[in-house]
């Protein structure tokens, strides 16, 4: 994250955030929380929303939101039938007119972001509405995924598979 924080995956099940800000601060290399829920080992993970939101994937075949203030997965996001090699967060611009106090602690831990994209060795590339909790569409491309990338914009995903 932009504020010295690293995530870290691991074939433990288990997700660690890190302080890795400037050794001045006396907190270098520190481990600051460690989140549990996976099943099996943790493909990817990633920070967003200033460190107040974390995205992981897993071998389990689920997506899991986090909120990074309680460590508690604000979302499981299930569909994938093998594997989820990656997953990222992508922003949108939200339009509530009146919000719901379930849609006040959303917007808190996951702000502007709307929805999930994640890839996996289902050969299933699936994007979920994180404000209706679905999945909302998914491309199966046939092969299993090992990538997935986006433009920093959000407007471009590739995924990438087994063969190259």
């Amino acid at each position: 994250s932009p504020l010295g924080f690293v995530a870290t995956a691991s074939h433990d099940r288990d997700i660690r955030i890190w302080d890795c800000r400037l050794p001045w601060t006396g907190h270098m290399g520190s481990q600051l929380a460690v989140f549990e829920g996976h099943t099996r080992a943790v493909t990817a993970c990633h920070l967003a929303n200033g460190g107040a939101a974390l995205l992981s994937c897993s071998r389990d075949h689920d997506v899991i939101v986090w909120d990074t203030s309680t460590a508690i997965a604000y979302y499981r996001l299930q569909g994938h039938t093998a594997a989820v090699s990656q997953a990222f967060f992508l922003d949108a611009h939200l339009h509530n007119e009146e919000e719901s106090e379930a849609e006040v602690a959303r917007n808190r831990c996951v702000g502007n972001i709307r929805y999930v994209i994640s890839a996996g060795y289902d050969g299933c590339v699936r994007v979920f509405d994180l404000r209706r909790g679905l999945e909302s569409c998914y491309c199966d491309v046939g092969r299993e995924l090992t990538c997935l990338a986006k433009t920093r914009d959000d407007t471009i995903v590739a995924a990438g598979d087994v063969a190259g």
